[in-house]
């Protein structure tokens, strides 16, 4: 018979001295309490009854914690099973006992208390032992020289066969309205404090244990890093779980070892078990703790450089992926293929091609993608588009709605705004959309009328009034979310991804770039700093050497022991190469050990590192992107560590293969070359203190695709007026570790320089491809340079195109190259101009067969077309024609597949034409609307 849970029974600590089914047998010494311990950073004081308290030195501050420790013990099968949550969703661990599921870890089985122990000290070792029938336990707390945290390490040795866990259960508790911030791996943050004592797998730890922030000091009871073997963590070895809530509903600190009915959980009589642990006492807060325990506990620093190439190299290498077959964009459906769901296509945003086609001068991009993507996102309801009744059957939520745009406001102004008012579908479109709920993705709801959407709508329109409206709102939302903790998961909703229980950093800084006002600086680092606590920082990096790959081939997802398909050979490397520190878990409705490439939060972190300077988030975003892949990876690696993703070739593989080593989503390849793109952008304004700095436009998109498109001249130190412009194989070096960006004026170019690695370099050179300049680049030009941002009084000499530079450790040197004149293949011809007032340049109207729209699009004289679809699905329509009239021609188009759409080019003559459609209906009549006039120069 099971003990009834003491959650249930014990309404505080003060009971736990007198729950007698736990009975705990030992004597306390009857020593006076001995000399403090000491180090460079703690202060541990005894008393003789155990108790002690730990203080950082010279601080003031005092936790008290107690000689205590829980057994958990079930004499009969412990189960480990799944258990999902809903508030907010989350994929809990549980455990099957007979036909219940349960999720308390309090109910796994009897808990006993052991307190009460003989104490002795042996030098700067203070040991506990606990005796009771079912179970000893010695422990030995100590703390190590230097900056250590306080060490406790114990051994439990089994008396009676069964399952055990062990937890020390001395840190401080505190009642829920004392607490001022509390942390459970990955979703229990600010005082959202669980409703039962759930219990985290070490898989699913950033950091490896819980913390506590009450009365100015943070506690927390972590698992020593350093005595596991250096693998990532598996549900298939789980060492240990966490836990925020005790049996007595209190928050606390606590570590079970070995897990709960895991194979190492089960014990023969006479089997001992042995763990460590660190115990966290800072008189800090809780953000700043959790830093100080990713950095001194998992030793999280800035360690990572370029390894197979540049990051320059990957960004080419994604977009000419992209643009190939393997990329698997589908044109007859304007969209990427879509694996995960059968009989769907999905795209996420028009801004990622169009300002990628833009800033490297690439028309085929901007024609092949860009066109295409915005005109399916114009017309669908949502990014998921099911192409048949089959699709529709996806658990992910398509559509077969031609009901668009699926696009977030934030991207109609983006594109108002890039298309210079040549376009006013996308400003009347915003403005329509602006009181209306809407769901893009899956069922996450985007609501209308929002403090970001007045954002956008200032954007668009330059409009005073909607600024300072959205600046009233957000002054709530920081009131409210910002300032105070949250005290449950309301705001998350149906939400599957961990941006869905945070807050909105990322608007709060776009909408600081709009009114330079610190606090929504300070918002927004707030915000990034609760982003962080979602970074993997645990397991820590050993020095030293792995061997990877041992099997000959890529890992197989969810085996520790059968390999993936992909052949890659054995290699040793550095440990740090393969470490998922830097990278982020998905969400809360697939949370597991997944280390996710697609880290779009990494350029915004460095803004904010420049803006704020925190090192913190600097440190994070390096390590999520430098020296990862060298093409576009897929989207997690996962289960065993590995440099198959690394390789140029590993996304040539048939998605057959790839899909046993990674999720792939053919769609996240432009969001991947933009975030690149954009990471690179972001370490050059935070390397410079932002003298490189170019604007942005906001690719809202969902989760981690959103991030910063670029195309808009800027400033490059004291040159004005550059126009960001990286043709693919612009500039070469021969060092590895230098990443640049570029950017160009009409007889000037401007390149900075960035090392990636902590060693000075010397004597690099610097190569133009002069293929990209009008005649006469290969003659002597003077150039100016800036060396850690300063002037250097000596210019250098480019010949042939070619200069030799030195880049300090970590550093950047920039270059202001005078009178080259580049070659401009695409970048001149987006240049649109805003249509008169009076223009028609968008039609929505009935035919025979339900609604129909049209629209011009442009974005320049050269880049102007009209395109228009029919709203009926394919039960109601079975082919359709359009036919455009400008007096001076007449041209039709034919589309016997659905979604029924057209895409015809405009050219300078077509400033005033006739539009009709015919369409051929299900019983095969065809039927004709009315011609619909547009006139773009009324």
């Amino acid at each position: 018979m099971h003990n009834p849970p003491l959650r249930k029974m014990l309404p505080s600590r003060f009971s736990l001295f007198a729950y007698t089914l736990c009975l705990s047998v030992g004597f306390i010494s009857v020593c006076s309490a001995g000399p403090a311990l000491r180090n460079n950073a703690y202060e541990i004081q005894t008393q003789a009854d155990g108790a002690f308290s730990i203080s950082a030195r010279n601080s003031g501050k005092v936790a008290q914690f107690r000689p205590e420790f829980i057994a958990l013990f079930q004499s009969g099968e412990l189960a480990v099973t799944g258990a999902k949550g809903t508030e907010p969703i989350y994929n809990l661990v549980g455990w099957k006992l007979g036909e219940r599921v349960i999720r308390d870890v309090f109910q796994t089985g009897e808990s006993i208390l052991l307190q009460h122990p003989v104490i002795t000290k042996t030098g700067e070792t203070v040991h506990w032992k606990f005796t009771n029938e079912r179970v000893d336990l010695e422990a030995d707390l100590s703390l190590p020289a230097g900056n250590a945290e306080p060490h406790l390490r114990f051994t439990a040795t089994a008396k009676q066969p069964g399952f055990y866990s062990f937890a020390y259960s001395g840190a401080p508790e505190v009642a829920l309205k004392d607490v001022r911030e509390l942390w459970q791996p990955l979703a229990w943050d600010g005082r959202r404090l669980p409703k039962e004592s759930l219990l985290i797998p070490d898989e699913h730890c950033s950091i490896p244990g819980c913390l506590l922030e009450a009365n100015g000091v943070t506690t927390g009871v972590m698992a020593e890093p350093r005595q596991f073997p250096y693998s990532m963590p598996s549900s298939l070895q789980r060492r240990f779980g966490v836990a925020v809530r005790n049996a007595a509903g209190l928050a606390q600190s606590l570590l079970f070892a070995p897990f709960p009915g895991a194979k190492d959980a089960k014990f023969k009589a006479g089997q001992t078990y042995g763990f460590e642990l660190a115990l966290v006492a800072q008189p800090r807060p809780l953000n700043a703790t959790f830093e100080h325990l990713a950095r001194n506990l998992c030793g999280f620093r800035d360690i990572r450089e370029n390894t197979l190439t540049t990051l320059n190299q990957t960004f080419e290498n994604i977009l000419d992926y992209t643009l190939s077959p393997a990329g698997n964009f589908v044109p007859e459906r304007k969209s990427f293929h879509y694996p995960d769901a059968a009989g769907t296509v999905k795209n996420v945003s028009a801004l990622h091609p169009l300002s990628l086609a833009l800033v490297t001068d690439n028309e085929q991009l901007f024609r092949k993608q860009g066109m295409p993507i915005l005109e399916f996102l114009l017309s669908r309801e949502k990014f998921l588009f099911a192409v048949n009744a089959a699709g529709m059957k996806s658990s992910q939520s398509p559509s077969m709605n031609l009901a668009g745009p699926a696009m977030p406001l934030s991207e109609l102004s983006a594109l108002q705004r890039i298309s210079g008012g040549a376009s006013p579908v996308f400003l009347e479109q915003a403005t329509r959309l602006y009181t209306k709920d809407r769901m893009l993705n899956m069922e996450w709801v985007s609501p209308a009328a929002s403090w970001q959407n007045d954002l956008w709508l200032y954007r668009a329109t330059g409009e005073k009034h909607w600024l300072e409206a959205a600046c009233r709102k957000a002054d709530r939302y920081v009131a409210e979310r910002i300032d105070k903790e949250p005290t449950d998961f309301s705001e998350t909703g149906t939400g599957t991804f961990f941006d869905y229980m945070l807050p909105a950093w990322k608007d709060l800084y776009e909408l600081y770039l709009d009114t330079k006002e610190p606090k929504y600086l300070a918002a927004a680092h707030r915000g990034a700093r609760c982003y962080a606590k979602l970074i993997w920082f645990y397991p820590a990096i050993p020095e030293g050497t792995i061997t990877v790959n041992q099997s000959g081939f890529a890992p197989r997802r969810g085996s520790l022991e059968k390999p993936g398909l992909i052949p890659v050979a054995p290699e040793t490397v550095p440990a740090w190469r393969v470490s998922e520190q830097g990278l982020m878990c998905e969400g809360n409705g697939t949370v597991g050990r997944l280390a996710i490439y697609l880290s779009t939060h990494a350029p915004i972190f460095l803004r904010l590192a420049q803006d704020t300077q925190d090192s913190f988030l600097r440190d994070i975003a390096r390590s999520a992107v430098v020296g990862r892949y060298a093409s576009f990876p897929g989207y997690h690696f996962n289960t065993l560590y590995s440099t198959a993703q690394e390789k140029a070739d590993f996304p040539l593989h048939p998605f057959e293969e790839l899909k046993v080593t990674t999720s792939f989503h053919y769609n996240h390849t432009l969001p991947m070359a933009n975030m690149v793109f954009d990471y690179l952008m972001a370490d050059a304004y935070d390397r410079s203190s932002g003298a490189i700095d170019f604007p942005t436009e906001y690719a809202e998109c969902y989760a981690y695709m959103s991030g910063h498109v670029y195309g808009a001249p800027g400033k490059f130190y004291d040159q004005e007026n550059v126009r960001p412009w990286m043709p693919k194989g612009l500039v070469h070096t021969d060092n590895v570790q230098l990443n640049y960006v570029a950017a160009r004026g009409t007889d000037k170019l401007c390149i900075a320089l960035m090392n990636q690695c902590d060693r000075a370099l010397t004597n690099v050179s610097v190569q133009l491809d002069l293929n990209r300049f009008e005649s006469g680049a290969s003659s002597l030009h003077t150039v100016r340079v800036w060396r850690d941002n300063k002037l250097q009084s000596e210019p250098l000499k480019l010949e042939n195109g070619c200069v030799k530079i030195s880049v300090s450790p970590k550093g950047i040197t920039a270059l202001e190259i005078q009178g080259v004149v580049p070659k401009v293949a695409f970048q001149n011809k987006l240049c649109p101009s805003p249509v008169p007032a009076k223009a028609v340049t968008h039609q929505r109207f009935k035919t025979p067969c339900g609604d129909a729209e049209a629209m011009v699009l442009s974005f320049g004289p050269d880049l102007t077309w009209l395109y228009a679809y029919l709203t009926a699905g394919p039960d109601a329509v079975k082919s359709a024609r359009l036919t455009l009239n400008s007096g001076s021609r007449t041209e039709m188009a034919s589309n016997p597949t659905f979604p029924f759409e057209f895409s015809l080019p405009l050219g300078a003559s077509d400033k005033v034409f006739n539009v009709s459609l015919e369409a051929t209906n299900s019983a095969g009549d065809l039927q004709r609307s009315e011609s619909v006039h547009f006139n773009l120069e009324p």
